[in-house]
């Protein structure tokens, strides 16, 4: 059963489906860094503000995303990637304005069109700009998620 589910077949079907979502994926991406359809472009994305004074340069902390990966270089263990990531942003909410996520996961690549991803986040609320009536520590959160990617 696990074997029929992560086969892949040579067939023409996905061939239209992996054009459409790539023409959109590189229509999106020239919008945000070329400026293609009224998108501001690399300069404009680049020089946009930051919700805090101390965001300098704000081309750093525009996206302040941070995801590293690295697939294991022995043969043996080479289906595995092991990935660190960490994200920070504000947004006001109940539980304070402030948020951190930060997770540790493991890929599991199959095939080239199937990987397992299993993932552990904790996220944190805390006063950044604005003070909540709520406590921000009662509200942290820990995830496990876990799922089954497939492409066609």
């Amino acid at each position: 059963m696990f074997r029929r589910l992560i086969a892949t077949s040579s067939t023409w079907i996905t061939i239209p489906i992996r054009l459409a979502l790539a023409i959109i994926m590189v229509a999106h991406g020239s919008q945000k860094v070329l400026g293609t359809f009224s998108g501001p472009g690399f300069n404009g994305w680049i020089s946009g503000t930051t919700p805090f004074s101390f965001m300098r340069p704000a081309w750093l902390w525009l996206a302040a995303a941070l995801l590293v990966a690295q697939q294991l270089p022995w043969q043996s263990l080479d289906m595995f990637e092991p990935y660190l990531w960490a994200e920070a942003f504000q947004t006001p909410t109940l539980v304070g304005d402030g948020t951190f996520v930060g997770s540790v996961g493991l890929n599991v690549h199959f095939n080239s069109a199937v990987t397992w991803k299993n993932q552990v986040a904790h996220v944190k609320f805390f006063d950044w700009l604005y003070s909540s009536p709520f406590s921000n520590s009662k509200n942290d959160i820990n995830q496990f998620y876990s799922r089954l990617v497939m492409a066609f």
